[in-house]
């Protein structure tokens, strides 16, 4: 899962990833911290340090390194790739995302509109996987050189480097391979993102990084829902994902208490 100034969100994601009915575990890909985080590290949970890239290209390009990183690393038959502020509501999750495979090795949630980024994009992003929570059968990712690289998006599909985000050459790679891909659902920019599976705290990580002039964002973007309202439904989600760890799945969250 990738990572950036939010050690906050550690021990609650931690506490959910680490009781999945699959045992797995799990590389926090670290991009830039300037907080460490090293003292997470336990005999299931791995602190991978990603070097940071030119700040004159897209910010999200550390993190489509972070994905890469992780595939070509990964020694497990599935991997999935997610963000610490993701949450998984079901503790099946795994389990069912794990059956999906043999028919559709790659399985997660759809791209969010990318539209307003560059009216050149227009409809392209529609049947792009998205990376926020997405598992992929690693044999058949590498045998297809299905890629996260932003320069090989320029290269290869005439995508801007400031443009699109982190999966756009991962999902387009996968469009042009004919893999079988099972969308569970879109990602949405700027809303709490919530479902039976997963609960996703879109926008925690960029408003924390831009608090100063992450409104003005919200609104060039035309968004209804302001950063107020925004960050206290992430609030008060986080208070409901606590209360179903220690109601439903019966587990003491301090022991998780690595920070």
């Amino acid at each position: 899962m990738a990572h950036y100034n939010t050690p906050e969100l550690l021990q609650l994601s931690l506490a959910l990833w680490l009781n999945q009915t699959v045992p797995c575990e799990v590389w926090i890909l670290d991009t830039g911290s300037t907080e460490s985080i090293d003292h997470w590290a336990s005999d299931n949970v791995k602190i991978i340090h990603i070097p940071q890239c030119n700040p004159k290209r897209h910010t999200a390009e550390v993190v489509a390194n972070a994905c890469q990183y992780a595939q070509d690393n990964c020694t497990t038959k599935y991997l999935m790739q997610t963000h610490v502020d993701v949450y998984p509501k079901s503790r099946h999750m795994l389990e069912y995302w794990m059956s999906l495979m043999s028919e559709h090795p790659v399985a997660g949630y759809g791209m969010s509109d990318r539209s307003f980024f560059d009216p050149s994009i227009k409809d392209r992003w529609q049947g792009v996987m998205g990376h926020s929570l997405t598992m992929v059968d690693v044999d058949v990712v590498r045998a297809n050189k299905i890629d996260w690289s932003l320069q090989k998006g320029v290269d290869k599909y005439g995508l801007s480097i400031n443009g699109w985000d982190t999966e756009v050459t991962f999902g387009m790679d996968l469009i042009e391979s004919g893999i079988a891909l099972r969308f569970l659902g879109r990602d949405k920019n700027f809303k709490l993102a919530s479902d039976k599976w997963h609960s996703h705290c879109r926008s925690y990580t960029t408003a924390k990084m831009h608090a100063s002039n992450y409104k003005n964002v919200i609104n060039a973007y035309g968004n209804s829902l302001s950063f107020e309202v925004l960050q206290e439904e992430i609030k008060q989600e986080f208070i409901r994902l606590k209360k179903m760890l220690s109601d439903s799945w019966k587990v003491d969250i301090n022991k998780y208490n690595h920070g």
